[in-house]
């Protein structure tokens, strides 16, 4: 079961990075939107 519990972690933790990725991004592409 611990392989499991770990492959499932290292997912949350991928998505996790994607989505501050996304985050910052739309972030930046706001900043230069309302410059």
């Amino acid at each position: 079961m611990s392989g499991l519990y770990r492959t499932v972690y290292v997912g949350l933790c991928i998505v996790e990075v994607q989505l501050k990725q996304e985050l910052f991004q739309n972030k930046a592409y706001q900043e230069l939107k309302g410059s």
